[in-house]
This record gives structure tokens, sequence and C-alpha cells, in this order.
């Protein structure tokens, strides 16, 4: 169950915050002193909460040492304990008609708790704006970043970005489209995250990463042992990723590796996520796809005129 509430820090202390007009006492989260103005933010378990997200500005008519937040509240501790469902998706590349899709599909699903991106939010498509705020917009979301967020930052910046062959007048075009007001929650995406449910731990990168963090050449042909290998030296319970958009999926007991393959793009008119079920006899994973219109959206391309529309239409999307 969400609720919005409003949420102070009391150094040293906790969490003190006011929910459906009733106030509660939450002990310090990890880390000791939770980052405030992080977006979208990161789920940090604690006994009976779970807080969600901060928002970065205080409302008005409150102290501005009170910020927004929204809070998990498990309906029964017991219920909280037998298991935890999220949602996964990634490299949604701007394409606002498949991520409705899937958006509408993981809300009518009980009990689902959060929603992780591996990152390329944006880039490929034409609705960059649309998507991250339908992303951005979500109490219970969160995302690593990917190469294209890397490549609009870099353009933002006035850096040259390491964009695909093919792409950088793409890359361009998407960044004089950004809504400027998505900036700072773009640059606030971390390269990985880590996040504790239950006894499992995940880890969630939009690729495999080398030593550097930096990401590693797509292998179009993993396979468990390969995986097994590169993560030898993790504790996590699953491997989260995306990039390759074909996707993988591999698990033993113990350890799970999946990437559902790309929600936004593909030479078919569906947008795959996973749902993933996290529990103590382990973790179930669904890999799932839904229809979406298509052919409009390849259509859009060319109705507005999209720079690259053409190179993209025929590599990504297998339209000659």
């Amino acid at each position: 169950m969400l609720a919005q509430g409003f949420l102070e820090y009391a150094p040293g202390s906790g969490w003190y915050c006011s929910v459906g007009g009733k106030d509660c006492y939450i002990p310090a989260l990890r880390p000791y002193c939770y980052p405030i103005l992080a977006y979208p933010g990161t789920a940090h378990e604690t006994t009976l909460y779970e807080i969600w997200r901060v928002e970065c500005s205080a409302r008005e008519d409150y102290d501005k040492k009170w910020q927004i937040c929204t809070i998990q509240v498990p309906c029964t501790e017991e219920k909280s304990a037998m298991t935890t469902k999220i949602g996964f998706i990634t490299d949604v590349h701007g394409n606002a008609p498949a991520l409705r899709a899937v958006l509408a599909e993981l809300s009518r699903e009980d009990d689902l708790c959060h929603i992780y991106g591996a990152g390329d939010l944006i880039g490929i498509g034409p609705d960059t704006n649309e998507v991250l705020d339908l992303l951005f917009g979500k109490p219970s979301f969160s995302s690593v970043a990917g190469n294209h967020e890397d490549c609009i930052l870099a353009l933002l910046a006035g850096e040259v970005p390491n964009s695909p062959p093919g792409m950088e007048e793409h890359h361009q075009w998407v960044a004089n489209e950004l809504d400027r007001r998505f900036v700072p929650q773009l640059t606030a995406l971390p390269r990985m995250l880590s996040p504790q449910h239950g006894d499992l731990e995940l880890f969630i990168a939009h690729y495999h990463l080398n030593a550097e963090q930096e990401l590693m050449p797509i292998d179009p042909e993993p396979t468990l042992g390969k995986l097994e290998a590169h993560y030898a030296e993790s504790s996590a319970s699953a491997i989260l990723t995306g990039h390759h958009h074909d996707g993988h999926f591999f698990a033993r007991p113990g350890r799970t590796f999946l990437n559902p393959g790309a929600l936004g793009c593909g030479t078919h008119p569906a947008a795959r996520y996973a749902v993933l079920t996290l529990g103590e006899e382990g973790i179930g994973v669904e890999r799932r796809e839904v229809a979406y219109d298509w052919e409009r959206f390849l259509h859009s391309y060319r109705e507005r005129n999209v720079p690259g529309g053409e190179f993209i239409l025929e590599r990504v999307f297998g339209q000659a």
C-alpha cells in the first residue's frame, strides 16, 4: 500500500513522518544519512516501512525541513516477510506507446511494490519528454543510467558524446528536444543499484561493467557460464541488466541473470518486460510482452521528421 506523507530527518536518530494524518517514527535507514535530494530514489528497507521517493522541493505551506515523500506501508508484517513483487524494464528508448502499454499491465499486478529500470530510457525513439514524465512521475520507480543518457548529457555539457555510429545527428535532436526540467533527474541516475529485499540482494546495471565501471562490449551469445564467471565476486541473488536488446534469462539455485529484452525496440509489435517475485524460497521470474500500436509508432518517425529516423527504422525496427 502506498501512502503520501511528509518526512523530516532527525540527525543521529531517524525519520519522523506524517502519513494519512497519523504520526509515526522510523529508525535511521541505510545509509546513515539518507540523501534527501535523491530522485527518483531507491528502496531502503526498514522493519515496518520503506521510503520510496523523496521530492527535491518542499511544500511552501510547510517548513522547509519537511519534504514530500511516498512511503510503502506493508498490509501486514507477515505478508511483507513472505514475498515481494517487482517489475523490471529496460531500454524504453523513447517509445511512449510501448511504455504506456507496459505500465498499464503492471498497474493491474497485485502487490507490485516497485519498478526498476536498467537505463536507456531515451534515445532512438522520438517521445523523450513523454517517457521521462511517465517514469519520473512514478513514486515507485528507480533506474540506472544507460549509454544513451550519457550521450545526451554529454551534448548538454558541451562535450563530444560517445554516440553509436549513425546516431550522432539523432542524439543532438534528442538533446535539443529535451525538457530541461528533466536534466537533474537524468544527471542523478546512478551507474548501478543494489537494492535489498529481505535477504535477497539485487544488482542492476545497464550492462556488465568492467573494473573501471565502464560498459563492456555486448556479448551476442551470453551463457550461464560466462555470466557466472563475470559475477563470481558478487553477492547478489539476481543480476538485472539491459543494453543487449535481444535479452537473456539464466537461473540456478541462488542466482538469477535476467535481461527481459528491450521494451521500446524490436522487429515485432510487442513491448517486453518482466515481473519478479522475491521470497524466502528464491526468485520467480515471468518474462512478458504486451502488444501496442507499433505501426502508428513507426509512422511517427516520418510524421515528425525525426533526424536519423530512416537509419533507425532500418537498423532497429527492421523496416527497409
